[in-house]
């Protein structure tokens, strides 16, 4: 194996001195409004963009969406005054469920973003609205982080990490 975890023959390229990749979130590309309405009619793809939503905040977790745009706005900010040698993947999961080694005891189900998922199959009103119908697999995260070092990638895009395309996760 040589360094950077690829074999030879795998069809993956060391791309390190080409290609940076960030791991972001759909929160980048939605805004808050429609992230907690139980219904959207807006269709979000990996082109989609938003303004920075300026504070204050209602919540640590608004806060969070807001850093994620910021993020990714001063990314393309960048791409575009310094034009780098290397291109800028962003890939864009939604919400992301698989399994969850931190928990150890089956109380802790109920904390954090898992208990979003097991609320729907508990019946519970889980509180995350529609972003639950767009979730995507965290091994799938994964490989979309690797497939991106495929050097036919071009760079300076974005990949949205969702299951099922428009339908969501059914």
């Amino acid at each position: 194996m040589k360094e950077g975890g690829f074999t030879p023959g795998d069809g993956v390229q060391d791309r390190r001195d080409e290609t940076d990749i960030t791991t972001s979130s759909v929160l980048a590309i939605t805004p808050w409004e429609d992230f907690i309405a139980k219904e959207s009619d807006t269709v979000f793809d990996d082109t989609y963009h938003i303004p920075f939503p300026a504070g204050p905040y209602q919540s640590a977790f608004e806060a969070y969406a807001a850093s994620k745009v910021a993020a990714l706005l001063a990314t393309k900010e960048f791409v575009t005054e310094k034009h780098p040698e290397w291109g800028v993947i962003n890939i864009l999961p939604s919400f992301v469920v698989g399994d969850n080694e931190m928990i150890t005891e089956a109380d802790k189900i109920n904390s954090g973003t898992v208990s979003a998922t097991f609320a729907q199959v508990l019946g519970r009103d889980s509180r995350w609205r529609a972003v639950l119908g767009s979730s995507v697999r965290v091994g799938d995260v994964a490989k979309l982080h690797v497939e991106a070092l495929v050097p036919k990638i071009e760079g300076n895009q974005s990949f949205l990490g969702v299951l099922d395309g428009e339908r969501g996760t059914v």
